[in-house]
């Protein structure tokens, strides 16, 4: 009887067991799962080939690549990259345009010295498949210099970049500052922005169908009502 009894507890506890979400079943698997999916994620992003060219993780070093930074403090100055974009929802085949400034909080003007391109505009679909640029940047001679005043939009040519996808759904957008911290390079973020792209552009004036609907209605019950009186 005693053993039956076992038996039945036995198979009552494995059963109870297996209808636990697997979280539960071993306190703490779900963080390690999540952070493990997550670096899988980010080595995925970072071993991306452009053009059958470099990865990314190749054009800008692995661990900068891995490891994000969005702020910095170079020569005594903060510095960040932001992105300016004047809406986040657009049509198939429509120019998004995108326009990176590197700002500087701190007090003082601060030189960097660039090669190439000052910045890079990086575009992800949702699976975090990079699909736009399809080129890699790398450049090893830093002959440009650019002095960032304190709080003012980055000086010198439009640094705007203009993208167009043509694929719906939802996208990511980062900009990447390379410049110059000698022997050093050094690679800066943006924090990522997330844009939406429609079967259809958007229009301009979204709410002026139901408006125009509206004062129709209102002129037909107010004639009503005055055919009435």
């Amino acid at each position: 009887m005693k053993t039956l009894h076992l038996l039945i507890v036995t198979i009552t506890t494995i059963y109870l067991i297996h209808t636990l979400p697997i979280d539960a079943q071993c306190y703490g698997c779900g963080q390690n799962s999540s952070a493990l999916k997550k670096a899988l994620a980010t080595l995925s992003f970072c071993n991306q080939h452009f053009d059958h060219g470099p990865t990314l993780g190749e054009t800008i070093g692995m661990n900068k690549c891995e490891n994000q930074s969005t702020l910095i403090n170079y020569h005594g100055v903060n510095l960040t990259v932001i992105n300016i974009i004047n809406k986040t929802t657009f049509g198939i085949g429509e120019n998004i345009t995108v326009t990176p400034e590197l700002l500087n909080h701190g007090n003082r003007n601060v030189t960097v010295s660039y090669c190439g391109p000052l910045f890079v505009t990086l575009t992800t679909d949702e699976s975090n498949k990079i699909v736009s640029p399809q080129y890699s940047w790398a450049c090893p001679l830093f002959d440009n210099e650019i002095t960032l005043k304190p709080n003012v939009p980055t000086p010198g040519e439009s640094y705007g970049h203009v993208i167009t996808l043509h694929d719906a759904g939802n996208y990511t957008i980062q900009s990447i500052a390379s410049f110059a911290d000698p022997p050093n390079q050094v690679i800066l973020w943006s924090e990522p922005v997330g844009i939406a792209v429609v079967s259809e552009k958007t229009p301009e004036f979204p709410f002026a169908i139901p408006v125009l609907l509206i004062g129709i209605t209102s002129l037909i019950i107010f004639s009503k009502m005055k055919i009435r009186i």
